[in-house]
């Protein structure tokens, strides 16, 4: 084998190392309450959501609630007219684990 086949060989071996290492340590990380809300926001239905809210000039709210092991995040809208105490309408609630992030539909 070619000196310059040899170090080809032990990089491409790094690169494949490295990917692995990778892989077994996403499911290591752990969620926080910022990154779990950042998860909720980055899903396509939440995202139009957001979008028919801008349109109406609002925007939605979320909040995350410590539960162990997960997240679980409220996304809701603001509703009153300024005058009274008003109320939420929540457009959906979801699970985020702490452990690798998955996310899942609660309602």
């Amino acid at each position: 084998m070619t000196h310059k086949k040899k170090i080809l060989f032990v990089i491409i071996g790094l690169i494949a190392l490295g990917l692995v290492a990778y892989v077994l340590w996403i499911p290591l990380r752990k969620v926080n309450e910022t990154g779990a809300i950042e998860r909720v926001r980055a899903l396509t239905d939440v995202q139009s959501f957001t979008e028919t809210l801008r349109v109406a000039g609002k925007e939605p709210q979320f909040i995350a609630q410590d539960e162990d092991d997960h997240w679980l995040v409220q996304v809701f809208e603001a509703v009153g007219d300024g005058e009274s105490e008003g109320h939420t309408a929540t457009f959906g609630w979801y699970r985020v684990e702490k452990k690798g992030g998955g996310v899942t539909n609660e309602l």
